[in-house]
């Protein structure tokens, strides 16, 4: 086999294997804590993930510590999106609650 056809064979099973690797969803690159562009995103695959990273110096940056920014990606993917803060930050009204003031069309 020469080496080329080599190559291609390990890029076929790399393909394969990143194909049916389950993805992070990462929306924040874990090693810089940039806001990730789809478009223009690097993804990275490590212990059977695909984690998501802003660009070629976080590429990088991932490979020097890919277990420590895989947990990190990991954990901001599961943190939930949009929720509600349960504590207002004005107090409730108190006494009567306030009629509207209108006057009626006759």
């Amino acid at each position: 086999m020469s080496a080329d056809t080599a190559r291609k064979a390990q890029f076929v099973r790399d393909h394969q294997t990143m194909k049916d690797a389950k993805k992070v969803g990462n929306t924040t690159c874990p090693t810089c804590g940039d806001k990730i562009d789809p478009k223009t995103a690097y993804q990275v695959y490590h212990k059977g993930k695909l984690v998501n990273l802003c660009c070629e110096h976080c590429l990088e940056e991932f490979s020097k510590d890919p277990d420590k920014y895989l947990a990190k990606a990991e954990g901001e993917a599961k943190t939930p999106k949009n929720t509600k803060d349960t504590q207002s930050s004005t107090p409730p009204l108190k006494g009567p609650t306030p009629q509207p003031r209108y006057k009626p069309i006759r």
